[in-house]
């Protein structure tokens, strides 16, 4: 979708027009009309696939409060429950737990990396064997910040040929790179 200057819309106006559309559809079939019945499934179960789906990650882009409790900028947070425009996140690396519109979500967090946390700067300096050690807990192997669904999502898009660990060590040691730079 793009703007009347040809320019493309940010998320959040492709969210308002799928919002506008859905709203549209769900008067019609409240009126009886099945093809708005259809087509306001297709599009309610599109905005929940493509906006923001469960079990995505994203980046908080300013500090999050969950009561007394402070998550600094940059941690990864997991999608973890949809309803309607309303996402629940979870901190990977606190369990702080947050109710985020789309709007706030578009405003708050980034899909991708901005920096490395604190907390994760140490992890630069092990092989891909001494991450695994650190992380693996007997079950699918996984770190906080770059989670093992994102490494099968860039094999499935044949983004890369490594294993977990070493994808895992060259992602961290490119953004810690680029903060360099």
């Amino acid at each position: 979708m793009q703007n009347k200057s040809g320019t493309p819309n940010s998320l959040l106006d492709i969210w308002r027009e799928l919002e506008e559309v859905r709203l549209a559809a769900r008067s019609k079939a409240q009126g009886g009309d099945k093809a708005s019945d259809t087509l306001l499934g297709y599009v309610s179960s599109m905005m929940d696939l493509a906006l923001y789906p469960i079990d995505s990650t994203i980046y908080s882009k300013v500090d999050e409060r969950d009561g007394t409790a402070m998550t600094p900028a940059g941690y990864p947070w997991l999608v973890s429950a949809t309803e309607g425009n309303v996402r629940q996140l979870v901190c990977m690396a606190t369990g702080a737990v947050a109710l985020k519109t789309i709007e706030q979500l578009t405003a708050e967090f980034s899909l991708v990396p901005v920096s490395l946390p604190e907390i994760y700067r140490p992890d630069v300096r092990l092989s891909p064997a001494q991450l695994d050690d650190k992380y693996s807990d007997g079950s699918a192997p996984s770190h906080p910040f770059f989670t093992s669904l994102q490494w099968r999502y860039h094999v499935a898009q044949n983004r890369t040929i490594y294993g977990y660990w070493e994808w895992l060590s060259q992602q961290l040691h490119f953004l810690s790179a680029a903060e360099a730079a």
